[in-house]
């Protein structure tokens, strides 16, 4: 019973620590061409906070990586998500199937 009542905060801690990566990846990807305003550009800071985060988290430098590189690392991402769901079926729900 105790690793039932576990499982969910670790499922949300391990969403959570997911979506930091991905964001902070995101924004310095879709910022790293900005117009710089100068020396307290508001854009540089948060793109120096998201590679802290990510240095912070374990994932090393930030380097930009080319489209297809990452591919089969977004597709198995995609692919271990899907089957991390809960399969939900008559039988996990105890319907009784009569004839």
């Amino acid at each position: 019973m105790k690793t039932k009542k576990q499982r969910v905060p670790v499922l949300i801690m391990c969403l959570i620590f997911a979506a930091a990566v991905f964001l902070s990846m995101l924004f310095i990807v879709k910022e790293a061409d900005h117009d710089c305003a100068g020396e307290n550009c508001p854009v540089c800071a948060c793109i120096h906070q998201a590679e802290r985060t990510l240095k912070q988290l374990g994932t090393g430098k930030v380097e930009s990586v080319p489209l297809m590189e990452k591919l089969p690392s977004v597709i198995m991402a995609i692919f271990l998500a899907v089957l991390m769901l809960p399969c939900v079926s008559l039988i996990s729900r105890k319907v009784r199937l009569n004839d």
